[in-house]
């Protein structure tokens, strides 16, 4: 969705929180002894990603919110405090 539907700009802008999260998100469920769901999620994830870059290509240019809009709309903290905190000490913990 994000790779599709997210303006560039925002993508550039926020990369350093897109790594931080995935990063996250791995070690989170590599702990869970997820690891090989993730293996195939990510993997199946990079297999679309070139259909999903043309995709993106007819999505980006029919798009009518500008960018100033889209930032208008933009929440800053999307992710309530109390989320992080669990997600840590989720992560920590054991």
């Amino acid at each position: 969705m994000a790779a599709k539907s997210i303006p560039g700009w925002v993508l550039f802008t926020n990369l350093p929180w897109f790594v931080a999260l995935h990063v996250g998100i791995v070690l989170r469920h590599t702990r869970q002894g997820r690891a090989r769901t993730l293996f195939r999620l990510y993997r199946d994830a990079l297999r679309g990603l070139p259909a999903t870059l043309s995709q993106r290509r007819v999505v980006q240019r029919s798009r009518r919110v500008s960018n100033q809009q889209f930032r208008a709309c933009m929440d800053p903290h999307f992710y309530e405090p109390t989320f992080l905190r669990g997600a840590f000490r989720q992560l920590f913990s054991r």
